[in-house]
C-alpha cells in the first residue's frame, strides 16, 4: 500500500516537471512569434517578410503606410540660400545621415548641378532603419543645402516592398510620383507583373528623363518574359575590350610588363550614369548625351567630383556586367566607396595642409 502512495508521488512529481517543461516551451514560442510578428519588414532592397502569422499584404500595408505617413511636400517652403559647397563636410554629413557615397555624387549632385531632371535610389541605398525621423532629415537637409525635393514610394514586391526615394528640383513631380504609388497597388496587376507593367515602367522612365528608347528597350524585354539584367550584362560582354594592366597593380615577382585583361571600354562609361538604369545598349547616343553633360557639369564645378562620378559610373558598368555571375558584389561595392570618398576627400586634405603652413 505505501510502495503504491510512493509511486503515484513520484509518477505525480513527474508529470508536473514534464509539464511545466512543454508548457514553459509553448509560452516561449507564442511569445517569440509575437515578437516576430511586431517587426514589420527588413530594411533592404527588397523588403523581406518574416514568415509569420500575418500574411504579406498586411506587411506591404505596414511600408505603405509609413512611407505615406511622411508628409515630404511640407519641405518645400524652406528657403534655399546658395553658397560655396564644401563636398568633404557635405558627404561627411550625409553618409552619417546614412546616404551612401554613389548616391552623394549620381542623385544629389547630378540633380544639384542639374545634370539630371530627378533621380531615384532604393532603400539599401539610404540606411534610414525604418526611422521616419532620420528621413525628414535628409529631406529637409537637401532642401536647405541643394534646392532639392524628396519624396518616397513603396511598391509591393514578393512578399515584402521596394522602397524607392526620389529626389527633383521640379515641384511637379509629387503628382507623378504619387501616380507611380497608385499604379504599383492596383489590385489588378499582380505582384510578378508589377515590374512588367508598361503603364508603370513608361511613367517610371519619364520622371527620371530616361532616353525613350532605353525605356521603350525595357518594356519590350519584360514584356517577352526575359531578363533585362542578363540582356544588357550579355550586350557589355560583347563589347569588352584587352587592355593594358596598370604597372602599379602588377605584382612584384611577375615580369610581364605587358599584361593585359578584358575591361570596358571607357568611352561607354558615362552611359551607366545611374545605378538603377540599363540601357538599350552599351553605346546608345541618348544615354551618352546624358553622362557625358553630367560630368560636364561637374568638371566646371569641381575636378575632384568629375573623376568621382567617373568612378562611379564604372561602378555601374562593372554591376551591370557581374550582375549574372555574382549578383551582390559586395568586395567590389567596398572598393568603389572607398574610392569615391578617397577622390573626394583627397582635395580637402590637401587644403587643409596648406592653411595650417
Amino acid at each position: 500500500m505505501a510502495e503504491g502512495i510512493v509511486a503515484i508521488i513520484v509518477a505525480g512529481i513527474i508529470g508536473f516537471r514534464l509539464w511545466s517543461h512543454y508548457n514553459r516551451n509553448g509560452r516561449n514560442k507564442i511569445d517569440r512569434k509575437s515578437r516576430e510578428n511586431q517587426q514589420t519588414y527588413q530594411n533592404h532592397t527588397y523588403t523581406t517578410a518574416y514568415e509569420t502569422a500575418n500574411s504579406h499584404k498586411h506587411i506591404q500595408q505596414e511600408n505603405i503606410k509609413l512611407i505615406r505617413g511622411i508628409n515630404f511636400q511640407r519641405f518645400k517652403k524652406i528657403k534655399y540660400v546658395p553658397k560655396e559647397r564644401d563636398y568633404f563636410s557635405d558627404l561627411e554629413e550625409l553618409i552619417k545621415l546614412g546616404i551612401t557615397p554613389h548616391i552623394f555624387v549620381e542623385s544629389l549632385m547630378a540633380v544639384h548641378l542639374e545634370g539630371r531632371k530627378a533621380s531615384c535610389c532604393f532603400s539599401d541605398q539610404i540606411n534610414f532603419q525604418s526611422s521616419i525621423e532620420q528621413l525628414e532629415l535628409i529631406a529637409k537637409k537637401i532642401k536647405e543645402d541643394y534646392n532639392i525635393f524628396m519624396d518616397a514610394i513603396a511598391i509591393p514586391f514578393g512578399k515584402g516592398c521596394m522602397m524607392l526615394f526620389f529626389f527633383f528640383k521640379d515641384i511637379k513631380e509629387y503628382k507623378r510620383i504619387e501616380k507611380l504609388q497608385k499604379i504599383s497597388e492596383n489590385p489588378d496587376i499582380s505582384l510578378e507583373k508589377i515590374f512588367k507593367n508598361p503603364e508603370l515602367v513608361k511613367l517610371w522612365g519619364e520622371i527620371l528623363d530616361y532616353p525613350k528608347c532605353c525605356v521603350d528597350f525595357c518594356v519590350e524585354t519584360r514584356k517577352g518574359n526575359k531578363d533585362i539584367e542578363k540582356e544588357c550584362s550579355e550586350m557589355l560582354k560583347s563589347i569588352q575590350e584587352y587592355k593594358k594592366v596598370d604597372k602599379s597593380k602588377i605584382k612584384k615577382d611577375e615580369k610581364d610588363n605587358d599584361k593585359k585583361e578584358l575591361s570596358i571600354p571607357e568611352k561607354v562609361l558615362t552611359n551607366y550614369f545611374a545605378y538603377e538604369f540599363y540601357p538599350c545598349n552599351p553605346n546608345c547616343k541618348e544615354a551618352k548625351r546624358i553622362g557625358d553633360e553630367i560630368k560636364k557639369r561637374f568638371s566646371e564645378k569641381d575636378k575632384n567630383l568629375a573623376t568621382a562620378f567617373q568612378i562611379n559610373s564604372e561602378f555601374n558598368s562593372r554591376k551591370v556586367l557581374n550582375l549574372c555571375t555574382d549578383p551582390k558584389m559586395e568586395k567590389f561595392q567596398n572598393m568603389m566607396k572607398d574610392r569615391i570618398i578617397h577622390r573626394l576627400f583627397s582635395v580637402h586634405h590637401e587644403a587643409k595642409k596648406l592653411k595650417t603652413k
